[in-house]
């Protein structure tokens, strides 16, 4: 590409407007003319729907402005985003400015200390806004929410969909607002208590909740309890606590679980208020039916460092497949006890160190499903050919299916799929998990590797041997086999689950606690 061409001396403002004769073809090939063109050109409204502001510096804010300017000569849906959340006052031409395209915004986002401005703004008709985003700060821990505007987007926003407020306040003087009837998904961060209470008849067609790191007492007001069960038309309510998670037990029973199809909880157990793990465990306890336990350790790719540990069930409630999730974070301070972990019906751990993973799952004595995913191959030959553990196996009697997994690292993408000597793998995964009784007629997958050789199962139990495609080498009358003590094991599986959860719920597991 050329540093200059013999067009370079035509103002940026002519270059614009000859670009827009072009489509989008002609206008990549002219961005291969120069350096200047190309600069030009990717900034075309053609490939900018998006407009952002970042800060009020002249270089930004005039660009900003030059943008909206020229969108104003063409066709088509916008989008803002208005990041000027270091700036106490913005600049009167900047609203004046946005005026102009209003009419054609579908989404505005706008991050601001300048409280009145903002408010004052968004008092004019929107007539094509489907997304806003309104992200406030206050100045001190005292200062109070303003509330909407009477004359909130100018009481004509017919596309308004989703609504996103940071920092404030709803009241029952805004029940006259019927531009907020048409709202599905509502967003609320940093509400108070009040706010929720009204939220029902604000939004009567809201049909996913979001409830982030509500701002409110210690104890639950009444005011909570029955109008938040009004909410009959919701199905998705997600609660992202990460500064008060203990909150979250004040608000699950103001909610109206039985119309909830879809309920996910976040909490992070590192906050401002020291929040017992008994907390948590009511969730846990909260969550009907067999669970997916979904765990990461400390070293298990980048997602452990937001959420290490999920729970999630599915169940059917009448006429509807309702889900249950939990994810917390901090998972080494995080503990289950047997009557939790005894309905864990599947397993999934990222990156399985017998010594930093599960040391609390003494009691999974129900499990069905234990998936293993290894993050590299340094990883996965490190973890397997350790010599010795410091914790003793946990016991999964009833388990039926094992997968092994793994995940190349960044620099081992397009490398073939290591293989894995299923004995050293089977061994490895004894010095965790006890040897089930059904171990020999047990199923074994794996994803990512290539399983081959023999692994030798306990004493009179025999030994199992995978074939090419990672399945055990079997003959058709032993397939047979397998499949019918398969059939007869599921039925003794589920009897004895529901046994030792009524030995567990009465006794507990006190030889598994020594430790």
């Amino acid at each position: 590409m050329g540093l200059a061409c013999r067009g370079d001396y035509l103002p940026r403002d002519v270059l614009v407007d000859v670009f827009d004769f072009l489509d989008v073809s002609e206008l990549f090939k002219s961005m291969q003319t120069c350096t200047r063109w190309r600069r030009v050109a990717r900034d075309h409204p053609t490939f900018c729907v998006s407009i952002q502001l970042h800060g009020l510096s002249p270089g930004y804010y005039n660009l900003f402005v030059a943008r909206l300017a020229h969108a104003q000569k063409r066709m088509g849906p916008l989008r803002i985003y208005l990041n000027v959340r270091n700036h106490f006052a913005l600049p009167p031409s900047l609203f004046n400015t946005l005026r102009r395209v209003w009419p054609r915004v579908r989404g505005f986002y706008i991050h601001t200390r300048d409280v009145a401005s903002t408010l004052s703004f968004l008092s004019i008709p929107s007539p094509s806004l489907c997304v806003l985003e309104v992200m406030l700060i206050l100045d001190g821990n005292d200062a109070k929410q303003p509330s909407l505007p009477p004359n909130f987007l100018g009481s004509d926003a017919p596309e308004l969909r989703r609504l996103m407020l940071q920092e404030v306040s709803l009241s029952e003087s805004n029940k006259a607002l019927s531009v907020l009837h048409s709202v599905k998904r509502l967003d609320l961060t940093a509400c108070t208590a009040e706010s929720l209470s009204v939220v029902p008849w604000l939004f009567p067609n809201v049909d996913d909740l979001h409830i982030i790191d509500p701002l409110v007492p210690q104890r639950v007001p009444i005011i909570l309890g029955k109008p938040l069960r009004t909410l009959d038309t919701i199905s998705y309510i997600t609660l992202d606590l990460r500064i008060a998670p203990h909150w979250v037990l004040n608000l699950l029973p103001a909610l109206p679980l039985s119309t909830i199809r879809n309920l996910t909880v976040y909490a992070s157990i590192d906050g401002r208020y020291e929040t017992p793990p008994e907390a948590f465990h009511a969730i846990l306890d909260a969550i009907p039916g067999d669970l997916a336990v979904t765990i990461r350790t400390a070293h298990g790719g980048e997602q452990a460092q937001h959420i290490n540990f999920t729970a999630r069930s599915t169940y059917e409630d009448g006429e509807f497949s309702c889900v249950r999730e939990f994810a917390l974070t901090e998972l080494a301070k995080f503990h289950v006890p047997d009557r939790i972990c005894v309905r864990i019906a599947e397993l999934e751990i990222h990156q399985p160190d017998w010594d930093r993973t599960c040391l609390w799952m003494y009691g999974l004595m129900g499990l069905h499903t234990l998936r293993l995913v290894f993050h590299g191959r340094a990883a996965l030959f490190d973890i397997i050919h350790r010599e010795a553990y410091r914790r003793l196996a946990v016991p999964v009697t009833f388990m039926h299916h094992t997968q092994f997994g793994f995940l190349p690292a960044a620099d081992e993408h397009g490398m073939p799929p290591p293989r894995v000597d299923f004995g050293e793998l089977y061994a490895w995964l004894r010095k965790g998990t006890m040897e089930p009784t059904n171990a020999v007629f047990h199923r074994y997958a794996s994803y990512g590797m290539q399983l081959y050789g023999t692994a030798q199962m306990q004493e009179g139990e025999g030994s199992i041997t995978l074939d090419d495609e990672n399945t055990p080498a079997r003959s058709v009358e032993e397939e047979a086999e397998v499949n019918a003590r398969m059939k007869k094991a599921a039925s003794v599986h589920a009897e004895a689950r529901a046994k030792y959860r009524q030995q567990i719920q009465e006794k507990g597991l006190q030889q598994f606690h020594a430790q």
